[in-house]
């Protein structure tokens, strides 16, 4: 019996499932230090073996929960969620980060890493860690799972014809042993037939997550031993979930990173699984007992891999710091001008999978302005936008667009819009990298929807300030300006759909508050040869309520003018309530608009909230009364849209005629006069009128219009 099948003896023998932690991360580093560290590509054309800092080294992580700078958001509804890695995979310069060695904690010049790498794979790694290790730094985590009493014999020759392990057949096995154990209980993640849930539209959490492939199951009928941390509240969730948030919080650990790996071990059966943004692949299962030449290969492969194939984008070039970054952007016209970004410190993002992540960071650039020759960039304050959108949603940039052409009307309307929107100084897009391979490795097609297909794109703003910042006359100034050029838009057929407190935002031009309504990620460009879209689209916190309590139901809720105009008056009470003078002094003021609960009671709440509101705080007081009466509106709108459901026959011709579905021009008109009107203290109105008057004053030549002539654009 060799060294390798001597630890397979070992691991196969440990009856349960902490036990073989430590066999396996044996195993796995002996077959990584017999691996020749041989520079060059290999006879299958892969690269040279990372060595060094580089080397790839398992080690135990349970019971360490890995550490990341991230609210406590929860990934699911069920019980608490435990995000504890079994065995990581790490770079070894990452790798010593973890223990408490202070004398061989960092690497230095003078260190073996030779022999580091060999006394960590052998000692330190096979022992419970020290120091938690941050999700960014996990190159792969590693989900053990035990059903079995006895595995596979170790043969003395190994197959070299690979025998694939299909998940249902692990499922049954385990349905039987929990089937035979007397008190057995059904986890929280299962479905409610007792079936493996179907891939569904993404959503914020992983409850139903599923694999990515027609036919093939997932393991949420699989439980796991009790997690051993102290006062844990839970038992640690499916594999398969487990391995999703650790996933997650790779994902969102960075926008740099765009995909993560994952291992799912149960008994002597590995399964890989790839994540992105756009979905969930799952392999089929290798015994790596009986054909361990294949797992040994699998190890060959992943020591090669780069940076980049352990999820880190091309698309961004390190600087000295390892939280700066540039990017090669393009700005506007024919032929566009290549500018190179710095990016500041990539801050993480809220916990999700599938869907499209977006972080705003500092941005600085010595290139000179793409949209106006005479300045440099290095003149403005700028943000830069980053996110990975699906590729079949509408273009923001070509929407601004769109946006700016309206703004460049002579129409007395235009000047609503006019210095009213962001100003976008460059962009870009990226394909999805792997989006091709999928196509032709897997068979995974664009067009049939088995998976979202995602690409990543970076807008380069002038940088703007929220509105809840400002109070008083320079609050209701900015929250006017928003609304007017609002309801121009979608008079334009424009369509915002994403009202919220952090698309309200506000610059200063000539002295003087200009609001700038922000975010078109969610807009769309209406046809009046088509019905309106019946997308939900919005922050939940502001959402319209129609489109709330119809939530997951299938029903079909086109997003009408007067939804948007809901989330105004949403917006206004959140502010009024909860800020005084730019900070945030009452927290407990509409809490419950945030908390992860069903849609429908948000929906409700919210509802309530708009004739029973909090009291605002004295930096808004004078102008309450006006959003108030906005709120007041949204109910009126609420009721005759609930009347309008009725059918026919139920209602009164004059109450046919009361309800009916008010034209955008004339509903726009009656709201407008509300924000504008006789409810707002004087010196308001006065205030507004010379404010508006000083910004019409401010010349400049309008450089946006650039936009407009890009090539490709409608």
């Amino acid at each position: 019996m060799n060294e390798l099948q001597k630890l397979l003896f070992e691991f196969r023998e440990v009856p349960d499932e902490r036990g073989r932690y430590k066999p396996f991360c044996s195993l796995a580093n002996k077959i990584l230090e017999k691996l020749p560290q041989t520079a060059g590509t290999s006879e299958m054309g892969l690269r040279s073996p990372r060595d060094k800092g580089d080397r790839l080294v398992f080690q135990r992580s349970d019971p360490m929960q890995t550490h990341m700078d991230i609210d406590n958001y929860p990934l699911s509804s069920g019980s608490p969620n435990v995000r504890v890695p079994d065995v990581i995979g790490l770079a070894l310069r990452d790798a010593l980060l973890t223990t408490q060695d202070q004398e061989n904690k960092f690497m230095t010049e003078a260190m073996d890493l030779s022999k580091a790498w060999k006394k960590h794979a052998f000692e330190t790694a096979l022992l419970p860690p020290k120091d938690a290790s941050a999700s960014i730094k996990l190159q792969v985590g590693l989900e053990f799972k035990t059903i079995k009493s006895s595995m596979e014999a170790i043969p003395c020759e190994f197959s070299t014809e690979l025998q694939e392990v299909l998940a249902q057949d692990v499922m049954n096995e385990s349905r039987e042993k929990d089937g035979n154990v007397k008190g057995s209980r059904k986890r929280k993640s299962d479905t409610q037939d007792g079936k493996a849930a179907k891939k569904v539209k993404a959503s914020n959490g992983v409850k139903d997550l599923v694999s990515a492939s027609d036919g093939s199951h997932t393991f949420s009928h699989s439980s796991h031993e009790k997690d051993p941390v102290s006062e844990s509240l839970t038992s640690k969730m499916p594999p398969n979930v487990q391995v999703a948030t650790y996933a997650t919080e790779r994902l969102s650990s960075s926008i740099t990173i765009d995909h993560s790996l994952q291992l799912i071990i149960i008994d002597s059966t590995i399964w890989l699984w790839w994540f992105d943004r756009g979905g969930a692949i799952q392999s089929c299962g290798m015994n790596f007992i009986t054909h361990l030449p294949y797992f040994v290969l699998l190890l060959d492969i992943l020591r090669r891999f780069d940076e980049h194939a352990w999820g880190a984008s091309r698309v961004f070039q390190k600087k000295d710091s390892e939280d700066v970054l540039d990017v090669e952007i393009h700005g506007p016209g024919p032929e566009p001008a290549k500018v190179t970004v710095t990016l500041g410190a990539l801050t993480h993002l809220h916990l999700h999978l599938f869907r499209h992540g977006t972080a705003v960071v500092p941005a600085t650039s010595e290139d000179p302005c793409p949209i106006s020759v005479t300045k440099k960039l290095s003149e403005y304050e700028m943000v830069a936008k980053i996110c990975d959108l699906d590729e079949q949603r509408e273009n923001e940039i070509n929407i601004l667009a769109e946006v700016y052409k309206v703004a460049a009307e002579e129409k007395e309307d235009a000047k609503r819009v006019r210095g009213h929107v962001p100003i976008l100084l460059a962009s870009r897009d990226w394909e999805d990298e792997y989006a091709e391979r999928m196509q032709r490795i897997l068979g995974i097609s664009r067009s049939k929807g088995k998976r979202r297909f995602r690409r990543l794109r970076i807008l380069l703003f002038r940088r703007l300030r929220p509105i809840s910042e400002l109070s008083g006359k320079e609050f209701m100034k900015a929250f006017r300006d928003c609304f007017l050029c609002h309801g121009v838009l979608w008079m334009s057929n424009i369509y915002h759909r994403d009202i919220s407190e952090n698309n309200l935002m506000y610059t200063r031009v000539n002295k003087v508050v200009v609001g700038v309504l922000n975010d078109f990620d969610l807009s769309i460009i209406h046809s009046d040869d088509l019905p309106l879209a019946s997308e939900r689209t919005g922050t939940i916190p502001f959402m319209a309520y129609a489109l709330l309590r119809d939530f997951n139901t299938g029903k079909k809720v086109p997003h009408i003018y007067e939804y948007d105009a809901e989330s105004f008056a949403y917006v206004g009470l959140w502010i009024s309530a909860r800020y005084d003078n730019g900070t945030i002094v009452n927290h407990n003021a509409y809490r419950k608009w945030t908390q992860p609960t069903a849609a429908d009671a948000i929906a409700e709440w919210k509802r309530r909230a708009l004739t029973h509101c909090e009291p605002a705080t004295t930096s808004h007081e004078r102008h309450f009364i006006t959003i108030q009466l906005l709120a007041r509106r949204a109910v009126q709108c609420i009721h005759a849209a609930e009347m309008r459901q009725c059918g026919p026959g139920v209602m009164e011709s004059e109450d046919e005629a009361r309800y009916a579905q008010e034209p955008v021009k004339a509903c726009f008109d009656r709201l407008s006069a509300i924000i504008h009107g006789k409810s707002l203290p004087l010196e308001y109105l006065e205030y507004f009128e010379e404010g508006d008057k000083r910004f019409n004053e401010w010349k400049v030549t309008d450089p946006l219009s650039l936009w407009c002539i890009r090539p490709g654009l409608p």
